[in-house]
């Protein structure tokens, strides 16, 4: 429930540009021949690399493509272009954040219908260079495809040590409020 509002947004995109909310590591790194053949890790948006664990294991290896990665989990940093290996319970699937991303989670809520599913903790990896623009619509019509919908850039202000959140649109539906800023 906490990555609705980035897995929203991810199908939005989708919906945009054709780019799949879910998809093969070459898709993003095609001149990283290392992720040719890799079959049991993915992308899901454009910064969240996901590595699930079969039943049995407590410890996968994982290949993180160039660039500096997060883990979601435990924040720990690592350098991509190698493999890792991370020891897993079977309750925690190994995800990682590119450095530089604005990531919002959702607070927890049973359903999307909870007002409190609105709120948003703002989680800053590395410089936060890299905004996240979220989609607001009224999650029942098709009135998105006629222009009606918002888009909520956050963004990290690394001099003012702070976050900005800009609302553009004409949709008169809730919107995302944030909680609160990690960094």
């Amino acid at each position: 429930m906490q990555m609705i509002p980035y897995l929203y947004s991810a199908f939005y995109s989708y919906y945009l540009r054709g780019t799949p909310p879910f998809r093969a590591l070459v898709m993003d790194y095609p001149a990283d021949r290392k992720t040719w053949a890799i079959d049991d890790e993915y992308l899901m948006g454009d910064r969240v690399l996901v590595a699930p664990v079969t039943a049995g294991s407590h410890r996968r290896d994982v290949y993180l493509p160039e660039g500096e990665w997060v883990d979601f989990w435990t924040g720990a940093c690592h350098t991509g272009g190698a493999a890792i290996t991370c020891e897993v319970p079977l309750e925690i699937v190994p995800m990682f954040v590119k450095a530089g991303s604005v990531l919002p989670l959702a607070v927890p809520s049973l359903h999307t219908d909870d007002p409190d599913s609105m709120l948003l903790d703002v989680r800053v990896y590395g410089d936060g260079g890299l905004p996240m623009t979220l989609y607001e619509d009224d999650g029942v019509t098709y009135d998105f495809e006629r222009g009606i919908y918002n888009r909520l850039t956050l963004s990290w202000n690394p001099v003012a040590g702070q976050g900005v959140a800009t609302r553009q649109g004409t949709a008169a539906c809730p919107g995302y409020d944030v909680r609160r800023w990690q960094h």
